[in-house]
């Protein structure tokens, strides 16, 4: 009789244990694997050029604070590099300039390589245009750079 309810006791702790498990698991698919694969989404969506908003579609309730984060860095670049797009071809070299440096800078310390040579590239088809501006209007300075100076940081 002993023996009976020893083993009804382990059974219960065993099946009480596999729920935890399984409700552990479950939770760290919703703060993890979920919110990941949506990020994953967003990015892909970015590589294919597709027009979205960021900030569309994101649960502020979910996901850990990590993925937060790493949701919030990539929010932030994405606006920084689509107003300096807009920046370059609205005219507005000043603004484009310190956007493209900016996001550089940011995209270095992430060690992204791809990014770097995008910005890179848009950097200097911005600094490219400020001199043929300088060379047209025969302006000595533009956004606060001479000549040599656009052509020394685009080197």
């Amino acid at each position: 009789r002993d023996l009976i309810i020893i083993m009804i006791v382990l059974i219960v702790f065993i099946v009480l244990g596999m729920v935890s498990i399984a409700y552990c698991l479950m939770h760290i698919n919703v703060l993890v694997i979920i919110p990941m694969l949506w990020l994953l989404e967003e990015i892909k969506k970015v590589n294919r050029c597709e027009d979205h908003d960021a900030s569309s579609g994101f649960m502020v309730g979910v996901g850990s604070c990590e993925i937060k984060n790493a949701y919030t860095t990539f929010e932030l670049l994405f606006k920084i590099v689509r107003l300096a797009n807009s920046a370059y071809f609205s005219g507005d070299l000043q603004v484009a300039y310190i956007a493209f440096v900016d996001v550089l800078s940011a995209f270095k310390l992430l060690k992204n390589k791809k990014a770097i040579g995008v910005t890179s590239n848009n950097l200097g088809n911005v600094m490219c245009v400020m001199y043929r501006t300088m060379m047209t209007t025969g302006d000595d300075m533009i956004c606060g750079m001479t000549k040599r100076e656009i052509i020394s940081k685009g080197t």
